[in-house]
């Protein structure tokens, strides 16, 4: 089967919808999505998570050009990985992102049990003053104030699907339903959301968890570009909401009302003190196929993440350098690689790899117990976490931090098959910005 779609980006802001439309296909589906350029700049699609070919991963100067105003480009991937993605452009994606150009893509495992409900949930930041705060401001923080104050403050509007507050959309439900819940960040900042009653995290980056077991009540901090499937059961007869539970300035304004059918109209209220955390450390069990019983790599690296000002500007650096100055990671097809992500610095740095899955084998020292498998990791200041993949996809591909400022600003690398010949030639063209 093939699904074909056309997405058309926003040509104003606030855009007509936000997000972009939700791509869902069916595992073995054949996916063609043709990108039409109605903007004033360049722009492309990068497939967030899910390992495509490199030709498709959309990424300007690296795997294709970037897509001119007026031009169309067709993506084409095979749908064979369920699980929850999402896609967004990696043209100057710290503005375009920004903006809105995103949207989720699903793919639904064949002959798999549904869920009464399939719910999707992209949360996002917005700045009130699109113009006046821009990436500029960002780039060049003042001394008074931290890189975490500015951000905190500069970013007021929380977003569920494109609406605050008030104005997002209830779930309804009711008692005895199953509900699939999928978090994906589409912002710069971590958000914790409350999981009221038993659930269970079932998968983690599009990637199933091998026997998950039930939580109760907790926290779920999702990290910029993170994505996490939640099932529960509805038990109460009880409205209740799932909402944010951090430090975050605006959590008021990300609040998600469930609304049970036959309720008394009571709406449960959670306290917000005390609740844990999930903790993937001990989470779920080993699968057959683990990748910490791998003994030997061909490449073992430390990225050691930091910041500097260098002039008047704010650098993100790997091991003291920036993108252009960094030379690119070499491997080949089947070589295992062991990437030892160490952060220096004093804000969080979410670490994305294109392409491919890494397994997390330990964190701080502590090793993982269960087969946590993620595209996404978060380093918070001062930890270091060890991943483990193997190099099955062979191309040119990016390892950058997700908060995309800090992208913008150096904090990305490139991971280079040396057995992979590109049909794509980069041009000279200034055009190209994929940080």
């Amino acid at each position: 089967m093939s699904q074909d779609q056309c997405l058309r980006p926003f040509s104003s802001w606030p855009p007509r919808w936000l997000p972009g439309q939700e791509i869902r296909v069916t595992q073995g589906d054949f996916v063609t999505v043709t990108l039409k350029n109605e903007l004033e700049e360049p722009i492309s699609i990068h497939w967030h998570g899910y390992p495509v070919t490199s030709e498709a991963d959309g990424v300007p100067g690296v795997t294709q050009e970037a897509v001119n105003p007026g031009e169309t480009y067709t993506y084409r991937f095979s749908a064979e990985i369920p699980g929850t993605y999402w896609y967004h452009s990696h043209q100057e994606s710290s503005k375009q992102v920004d903006k809105g150009l995103y949207g989720a893509l699903i793919v639904e495992p064949q002959n798999a049990p549904k869920p009464d409900q399939d719910v999707t949930l992209l949360l996002d930041e917005w700045m009130e003053d699109q113009e006046t705060s821009s990436h500029n401001t960002h780039g060049s923080s003042s001394q008074a104030m931290s890189e975490e104050e500015m951000m905190a403050t500069m970013y007021n509007i929380y977003t569920v699907n494109g609406k605050s507050g008030s104005l997002i959309d209830p779930l309804t439900t009711k008692v005895g339903d199953t509900i699939r819940l999928r978090l994906i960040n589409a912002g710069y900042r971590s958000h914790a959301i409350h999981i009221p009653g038993e659930f269970k995290i079932v998968s983690s980056d599009g990637q199933d968890i091998t026997e998950p077991e039930v939580l109760n009540k907790q926290l779920v901090t999702v990290a910029p570009g993170e994505r996490y499937d939640i099932e529960m059961t509805i038990k109460t007869n009880e409205d209740f909401t799932l909402d944010a539970h951090d430090n975050n300035l605006y959590n008021d304004q990300l609040v998600i009302p469930v609304k049970v059918t036959g309720s008394n109209g009571v709406t449960n209220k959670i306290p917000h003190e005390n609740i844990p955390v999930f903790n993937f450390l001990q989470y779920g069990k080993q699968a057959n196929t683990d990748l910490r019983m791998v003994s030997s790599f061909a490449l073992e690296y430390t990225a050691i993440l930091s910041s500097k000002m260098n002039r008047n500007e704010q650098q993100y650096t790997i091991n003291d350098h920036v993108f252009k100055d960094l030379p690119a990671l070499q491997v080949k097809t089947g070589d295992y690689v062991k990437l030892t992500l160490q952060n220096d610095d004093t804000v969080d740095h979410p670490i994305h790899i294109h392409g491919h899955f890494a397994q997390v084998i330990e964190r701080n020292g502590e090793p993982v117990s269960g087969t946590i498998m993620k595209d996404t990791v978060l380093v918070k200041p001062g930890e270091k976490v060890v991943l483990v993949f193997k190099a099955d996809n062979p191309g040119n591909w990016l390892i950058h931090c997700h908060e995309l400022h800090h992208a913008a600003g150096g904090m990305v690398q490139k991971l280079m098959y040396t057995d992979y010949k590109s049909t794509y030639t980069p041009s000279s063209s200034e055009g190209n910005k994929p940080e």
